[in-house]
């Protein structure tokens, strides 16, 4: 807001009563002040959404490695015990599931904050 300037003797309102000059004055004064303030709410917006993502991300990133971790412990238990291949899936697959909604539930507490 460089370009808007408050009344003085000098800055081209003297032919305004000085009432008017003051009046003026204040009235573009709270507008940089609005515009100032609106601003700022945007920037905490920005830095509330970026803490959001950040949450999300790390929370997802974990749920992959450990998802990751899970099917190969997966694969080294069924080499071992090839007819526990089945009852390990669906238990690997429970896990996997379970931290999807684990994500998601974040999620969505997130977005009513």
């Amino acid at each position: 807001m460089s370009n808007i300037v408050p009344y003085s003797s000098s800055n081209g309102l003297e032919g305004l009563s000085p009432r008017s000059a003051r009046m003026l004055s204040r009235s573009i004064a709270n507008i940089g002040a609005g515009t100032e303030l609106a601003v700022r709410r945007v920037e905490a917006e920005a830095e509330k959404a970026g803490a959001k993502l950040d949450a999300i991300d790390m929370t997802a990133g974990r749920a992959q490695i450990l998802a990751a971790m899970r099917c190969q412990r997966e694969q080294q238990l069924a080499a071992m015990v090839p007819f526990s291949a089945t009852t390990l899936e669906a238990i690997s697959q429970s896990a996997t599931i379970a931290s999807i909604e684990t994500v998601m539930d974040l999620s969505h507490k997130l977005r009513r904050i």
